[in-house]
């Protein structure tokens, strides 16, 4: 190793036995060294040969090793200015959320969207507000190679009428744009189905599992509606007329739940479905045993990665910021770091969909990625901005985890707890079986 590096301050460490595995808490990057090695990178006295070139360059990429003269602290200030500002200035946008509807005809239980029918307040979107901001949208990011929409928040498909003008619209003005959604499925037909095909819309369902998690969690408000058989018809007809639909959304609160997702990738298997949304309800981190939870979305992911299929949750957006890299500042979403914008139903800013309420008046994008209230969301979920945050082995890779968690809530730290724990699992679970 040449004598002109350094281990980066920043870097924190998982030493086993065999292996002992480093990552880069501020800005991700991630490797696994012997233990004589990792000894050599810690004392000047020791023979660095031990190391290969190749090896050290590779945790140089992985910002585990750093030029003696490089100031840490500086570099991350500078990373962070840049981060805000290409977020301030339209740069990293790519995504717009129009919560089409914030009405829901299912009451989940962790949900509480559906509440909103006795709302004295209006919360379907109109088509003036969503055509403004889709044209809005498509003026801003006419250099982004890749663009979303996606049509939210609660049950989209209660405003289908502006979905349909939207994207026909969308397609005309931007034909590679990518439109996408995510329903219960009790209020798809065949014609919709078949617009979506046509129109290239991407539908995911939720979906949690077997008849009676289904049955329990996610519940019709109509005593008529079976929301497992819904689902599974909804699969039939997609295959009948040769749909595919992108992804499987599952969200649990209880920790027992490998029966349920050994199912559902079997129906992702049946239909084709690429992609498998696993996630947990932080609110209900405090009433389970954590360590049994980990295990169970340890063999959930496991099992998704082995059937082939594309993986997503929110408890793994730390482990995927380490493993993916880079220099860049991290964010937990997209809506903290400009990449994404979302729209009320009553023509507001909204922090993301899952909020109840909203920010204040949409006007223009460029004028809510410059405001002060935007930078102060932004700045506040950078590296070294929250006190809580200090130190933390997955510091600027969560970054503050959501923005909607209130940091003074036990389910705040409850959340931070357990983030900790399934990366470090999660990162052991990932070097064994390179």
């Amino acid at each position: 190793m040449k004598d002109d590096l350094r281990m980066n301050k920043h870097v924190v460490y998982l030493k086993g036995e065999r292996t002992v595995i480093l990552w880069n808490r501020m800005t991700g990057g991630c490797a696994a060294i012997t233990p004589r090695q990792f000894n050599a990178l810690n004392d000047a006295s020791a023979n660095k040969k031990i190391i290969s070139t190749k090896k050290i360059q590779r945790l140089k990429t992985a910002s585990i090793l750093i030029d003696n003269t490089e100031n840490e602290l500086k570099s991350l200030t500078e990373r962070s200015k840049k981060f805000t500002t290409d977020a301030a200035n339209c740069r990293k946008l790519r995504c717009l959320e129009l919560s089409v509807s914030e009405h829901c005809n299912y009451q989940c239980v962790y949900c509480t969207f559906w509440r909103n029918k006795s709302a004295s307040k209006k919360k379907y979107m109109s088509t003036e507000v969503a055509e403004k901001a889709l044209r809005d949208f498509i003026d801003i990011t006419y250099e982004q190679k890749e663009i979303v929409i996606y049509f939210g928040t609660a049950e989209p498909l209660m405003n289908w009428e502006v979905i349909v003008h939207i994207s026909q619209l969308a397609k005309k003005l931007r034909p590679d744009v990518s439109l996408n959604l995510i329903t219960n499925g009790s209020l798809m037909t065949e014609e919709r189905l078949r617009f979506c095909k046509k129109t290239k819309i991407k539908v995911g369902i939720s979906f949690d599992g077997l008849p009676d998690r289904q049955n329990r969690q996610r519940i019709p408000s109509s005593k008529d509606i079976n929301s497992s058989e819904t689902v599974l018809e909804l699969l039939k007809l997609g295959s009948r007329i040769n749909f595919k639909f992108s992804c499987l959304s599952a969200t649990y609160s209880q920790a027992d739940f490998k029966a349920d997702i050994e199912y559902l990738v079997g129906i992702c298997q049946k239909y084709d479905i690429q992609e498998f949304d696993l996630d947990f309800d932080i609110n209900h981190l405090g009433k389970v045993n954590t360590e049994i939870l980990k295990d169970e979305l340890l063999f959930g992911y496991q099992k998704i990665k082995d059937a082939g299929l594309n993986i997503f949750g929110y408890w793994l957006i730390p482990f995927l910021n380490i493993i993916n890299g880079g220099n860049d500042i991290k964010s937990f979403c997209g809506n903290v770091a400009g990449e994404s914008v979302c729209i009320s139903s009553e023509g507001n800013f909204k922090l993301c969909g899952y909020e109840n309420t909203s920010t204040h008046k949409y006007t223009s994008l460029k004028k809510h990625l410059l405001s002060k209230k935007f930078k102060v969301i932004c700045e506040s979920h950078l590296p070294n901005k929250n006190q809580l945050c200090i130190n933390c082995i997955v510091e600027g890779v969560c970054g503050g985890q959501c923005m909607l968690t209130d940091t003074a809530s036990q389910s705040w730290k409850n959340a931070c707890d357990f983030y900790q724990k399934i990366t470090k699992a999660l990162l052991i679970n990932y070097f064994s079986n390179k």
